[in-house]
């Protein structure tokens, strides 16, 4: 988890020695939060708003900061990290005098920003945030010993949800470093480092669809910074007390997540769920049972799987695979005698169906 404050606060007593002025640092919201002058911390910045919309530095007059809540004469610039803004700096005093300041303290400030951002994982406080959260996802907490870890931690109650996202291979540099970025924008949200490949979300309680377009949206950033494989898998609501069931399903979502399908929500698994409760061997077996002697007729298995999925109409399976009707039913009844079934038999369909859902489903996930 970042701690913006404590980055601000480095950021202010690094920053201070270099120049003869005050300096504010804000969010990216537009308060305040660290400050040469203690008296300006937590106050709303209008001109923030202004240089993290349009990316660009602007300088205020005296005369123009009494028209601008919480300005004073001074040169408001962004932060930002690859060009994704983080906060603004302020160097307050007169325009002409501070104006050297800006290249050089926003330079060094990216600096210090990005070299503490990446220190994180070895901040006491991150520390104890990831070894607060492997108990409380792994269930080894009492509802007594969460309150108290809260407490001291100072976290809200406000999660509800675990999401994780595993990769292929060990967590990259730059996949960090945007997760970072999504913090710093979504402070609320708790971003953690979990083992070589995977980095688990708490997430805020919120709409599922608001959700599910963020997540697809940071899949799709991910995808693009890395050719590792990328897949999330999502936890149900449950409250505070329980997110170790959130973070089962999440890992359950995980195991059935394929290349096609990326990011699963557990609460929309129906036969996934028989998929990773069973057995590899076990399924193995009742795939062998069940479609065993086409399974190495690749145009057999084709035509049964698309004869399964349209309802086995004949005129639209046909169609869909580009051959006569009386050509079909000659596969179709071939598929019957080698396989002992009846195609129209519901006991047999049903058999049919899972068999090639298991089949898909081996190879698709790796």
């Amino acid at each position: 988890m970042i701690d913006i404050q404590m980055i601000a606060n480095r950021l202010l007593k690094e920053l201070s020695p270099l120049i003869d002025a005050p300096i504010i640092i804000s969010d990216h919201n537009g308060f305040i939060i660290a400050a040469t002058h203690r008296s300006r911390v937590n106050a709303y910045h209008e001109g923030v708003l202004s240089v993290i919309r349009d990316r660009t530095t602007i300088y205020i007059s005296n005369i123009q900061a009494q028209s601008i809540k919480g300005a004073r004469e001074e040169i408001l610039t962004p932060l930002s990290m690859d060009d994704i803004p983080l906060g603004v700096l302020g160097i307050e005093g007169p325009i002409l005098q501070v104006e050297p300041y800006v290249k050089i303290t926003t330079k060094v400030a990216e600096m210090l920003i990005e070299r503490a951002l990446m220190s994180e994982d070895y901040n006491p406080e991150t520390q104890l945030l990831q070894l607060f959260l492997t108990e409380l996802l792994g269930n080894q907490l009492t509802k007594g010993e969460i309150e108290k870890q809260l407490k001291k931690l100072e976290l809200e109650k406000i999660y509800d949800r675990v999401a994780i996202i595993q990769l292929d291979v060990k967590t990259e540099v730059v996949i960090l470093r945007h997760l970072v970025r999504i913090q710093m924008i979504h402070p609320k949200l708790i971003i953690a480092r979990w083992n070589v490949n995977q980095i688990v979300l708490l997430i805020p309680k919120g709409s599922r669809g608001q959700l599910q377009d963020a997540l697809q949206l940071i899949h799709q950033k991910l995808d693009k910074l890395t050719s590792s494989r990328i897949k999330i898998g999502v936890g149900n609501s449950h409250p505070f007390h329980f997110l170790s069931k959130s973070y089962k399903e999440a890992n359950i979502a995980l195991e059935v997540s394929t290349k096609e399908r990326p990011i699963v929500f557990e609460e929309d698994l129906k036969m996934e769920l028989l998929l990773v409760e069973s057995t590899r061997n076990t399924q193995e077996e009742y795939i062998k049972r069940v479609i065993g002697p086409i399974i190495h007729e690749p145009e057999l298995l084709v035509n049964l799987d698309v004869w399964m999925s349209n309802n086995q109409s004949l005129k639209e399976v046909a169609e869909q695979l580009h051959i006569h009707k009386n050509t079909l039913k000659y596969r179709i009844k071939k598929i019957e005698q080698l396989l002992n079934v009846n195609l129209h038999s519901t006991r047999d369909q049903t058999a049919i169906y899972i068999a090639l859902q298991l089949h898909r489903y081996h190879h698709t996930v790796k």
